[in-house]
């Protein structure tokens, strides 16, 4: 049985995000954390952006069609490789 795949598009822009009251060490993380994003893969933001949206590891695992202890290593990887070029 063929691994079903989802179309997954990326907007450039930033979400809107009225309900939080923004201070500037919140705008300046969250710029830091965009701009470390956009570094990554293709793959590899597929990967955290179905994270980020709190999918399951199964739910992940079904969308980009690999098994979940292959996901579990590629999340860990990503989430060292976005520590590393935050602390850069």
């Amino acid at each position: 049985m063929p691994k079903k795949k989802l179309n997954v598009e990326y907007r450039p822009e930033l979400p809107e995000v009225s309900y939080f009251e923004e201070s500037d060490e919140y705008q300046i993380r969250q710029e830091r954390l965009f701009a470390v994003l956009k570094q990554l893969n293709e793959s590899e933001r597929v990967i955290i952006t179905l994270y980020f949206d709190e999918l399951s590891y199964r739910q992940i695992a079904e969308i980009i069609g690999i098994n979940e202890n292959n996901l579990g290593v590629k999340l860990n990887r990503i989430k060292l490789k976005i520590q590393k070029l935050i602390i850069r």
